[in-house]
């Protein structure tokens, strides 16, 4: 994993850029964004400083994996109705649980950086919002 990554933010601009900035990554990432905004109070810079990094930095493979789990038991239940227990070790049924555990993984995966990307926007959005009100 590569080092933290630090973004502070003291102005409108830079909370722009950092949105601008933003990639979808697939790579596990970590770091901190800590807002000094003026136009704040401490306690809602604080707020935001919480909010913000857990958007930014998601990389989808704690939900993609729980994805693919839920794929692969629902896999099993499907093969032991139609099958029953007994074909359970044989090769072929241990290679399509892996293909349903990819199966539902990459689309979990995919699906939590879409929709933390969307919420990343809509939080920045909301706080320019918020700092715009206090001008």
């Amino acid at each position: 994993m590569a080092g933290q990554i630090e973004h502070t933010i003291r102005i409108k601009q830079e909370l722009k850029e950092l949105l601008s900035n933003q990639t979808i990554s697939f790579v596990s990432r970590e770091g901190n964004i800590r807002l000094l905004s003026d136009h704040l109070s401490e306690n809602e810079n604080l707020r935001w400083e919480k909010k913000l990094p857990r958007y930014f930095f998601e990389c989808g493979g704690d939900i993609g994996a729980k994805f693919g789990i839920v794929f692969l038991l629902l896999y099993f239940i499907f093969l032991f109705v139609i099958e029953g227990i007994s074909s359970i070790l044989e090769w072929q049924t241990i290679a399509y649980g892996f293909v349903f555990v990819v199966l539902g993984a990459i689309p979990g995966k995919i699906f939590v950086l879409v929709y933390y990307n969307y919420l990343l926007n809509r939080f920045v959005n909301k706080l320019l919002e918020e700092t715009i009100k206090v001008n």
